[in-house]
């Protein structure tokens, strides 16, 4: 929404506060600034969104940071299941998000005093809620690696996604938990 100067949970709010009105719409989806989308991401979450196992999506499921190991034994049982979902009780990337609109303007509600980074806070009140994030395999966002406008760069971590496409031929699996 800017170039950082009103800080990352003002520019995330915004974003969302600006969807929260759309009535026409079923999902609302924010990507950062320095999300990478895949070719034709418009239509391939749309194809995700209509098998969402949950009204939270990630489209992004990083290498990095957090919980590195147990990611990767939950992409492997996914692979091994031919499972292209994996669930996790909250949020722990906020590349590309996707919401249900109708819990949009709760979580607004919800975050407002929560002041830790805005894939933290919207985690916490999705967990508070019991409301699991479903993460898309393969990833639908990848994540520029460039440097963090709000100083959070560590030079070890990489910040990519662990698979962009192909695309499964359906959505329709069962989620793997992390």
């Amino acid at each position: 929404m800017d170039t950082g100067a009103r800080g990352s949970l003002v520019n995330h709010d915004l974003a969302w506060h600006q969807l929260a009105d759309r009535s026409d719409a079923d999902w609302l989806i924010v990507l950062e600034d320095d999300a990478v989308p895949c070719r034709d991401f418009l239509d391939r979450a749309a194809d995700a969104l209509a098998y969402a196992p949950s009204v939270a999506v990630s489209f992004y499921v990083g290498t990095g940071r957090p919980l590195g190991r147990r990611i990767i034994r939950a992409l492997l049982a996914a692979e091994q299941a031919g499972n292209v979902w994996l669930t996790n009780p909250g949020l722990l990337w906020g590349v590309g998000v996707a919401l249900r609109a109708d819990i949009v303007k709760p979580m607004l509600d919800g975050v407002t005093e929560i002041r830790r980074p805005y894939d933290e806070r919207m985690g916490e009140w999705l967990a508070s809620h019991k409301i699991p994030v479903a993460y898309t395999l393969p990833s639908l966002v990848d994540h520029e690696d460039g440097q963090s406008i709000i100083g959070t760069d560590r030079p070890e971590m990489v910040r990519k996604a662990h698979k962009l496409g192909p695309m499964p031929l359906s959505w329709k699996t069962p989620a793997t938990a992390i």
